[in-house]
């Protein structure tokens, strides 16, 4: 974990631990005391989180392995997929680049690179599966075309979100009888190689696995109050712009990158029944690209993770 994103989880524990020894409303001036107080109120959470993190990360991986039950020629297709998928992204984009130069030709030109590239027969299997999915036909084996289809039909998160394509991960969660349930697009991956960090997040990723859009679960001590969490996000960031999620509880905190080594994000406070939950929204910086322009992309997309934070819940009890 890079050392600014070290600040910023002890800045985290140490407000919610604080949060458990006072009312909300008093969170914002008890973060505020002497900093050697927080400092041994970080420290006294820190071993509790690493374990709650370790079991989080463990019900997640056990889930993605039961749903990826694989026949060995898919097994092999999908690590081919995910090898040669920005390879394909890249003659993607250009032949829709040089498409939309030729008008309707496009179309033809698009259509006939698909197929020499997937061939007709892997289509036509990934398209039945999305036709059942929107069906409402279950099946928790996703073809290993699909998500890269998506992707390319949809590289709007928001948009292939609003067509439907959405998947949810139940997460199990210490303390709780109940998982936690975090909906994303269907062609998101679970992902744990981030620059935000390594094993303190539980993390999905765009383009199943490899794009520059990510959301990450962030364990949240219990006690933790939405006004610690926030105030412990403003210690870290005094400048962080603040806003309550309209007709929501929820509240986001803007982290816009400074340098052209940061990335941009969101940080949700999230409430769910008596416990509140730490999510990020996050945009990769591509190669190249100036600060100001990533963080234009993550305002671009500040719909998306609203939506994505607005349906983490716990399913009522049946």
């Amino acid at each position: 974990m890079n050392l600014k994103m070290k600040h910023l989880m002890t800045a985290l524990i140490a407000s919610a631990a604080v949060g458990q020894a006072v009312h909300a409303q008093e969170a914002s001036s008890a973060v505020a005391q002497d900093t050697k107080q927080v400092e041994q109120a970080a420290g006294g959470m820190a071993n509790k989180v690493a374990g709650w993190l370790d079991k989080l990360s463990d019900s997640v991986r056990t889930l993605g392995e039961k749903s990826e039950e694989w026949s060995k020629d898919a097994a092999t297709y999908k690590d081919q997929l995910k090898e040669q998928w920005p390879s394909i992204k890249e003659q993607f984009n250009q032949k829709l680049s040089e498409g939309m130069e030729k008008g309707q030709q496009s179309k033809e030109a698009v259509s006939k690179w698909l197929d020499d590239t997937f061939s007709q027969e892997r289509i036509n299997k990934a398209e039945e599966w999305m036709t059942n999915f929107k069906n409402g036909v279950t099946d928790n084996v996703v073809d290993p075309l699909v998500p890269y289809l998506l992707a390319m039909r949809y590289p709007n998160p928001m948009d292939e979100w609003n067509q439907g394509y959405r998947r949810e991960y139940p997460v199990s969660i210490k303390g709780m009888d109940r998982p936690l349930q975090v909906t994303l697009p269907l062609s998101w991956n679970l992902s744990q190689n981030l620059q935000l960090g390594q094993n303190e997040f539980m993390s999905w990723r765009s383009e199943s696995g490899t794009g520059q859009y990510v959301v990450a679960l962030i364990e949240t001590p219990t006690g933790a109050t939405v006004d610690s969490i926030v105030a412990g996000l403003q210690k870290a960031r005094p400048d962080a712009v603040t806003e309550k999620l309209p007709n929501s509880q929820i509240v986001r905190v803007y982290f816009p990158a400074k340098t052209d080594a940061e990335n941009a994000v969101y940080y949700y406070a999230v409430p769910t029944g008596d416990q509140v939950f730490t999510v990020c929204g996050e945009v990769l910086r591509s190669k190249d690209e100036k600060t100001e322009a990533l963080n234009q992309r993550l305002q671009a997309e500040s719909n998306f993770f609203n939506a994505v934070a607005s349906n983490i819940f716990v399913k009522p009890a049946s």
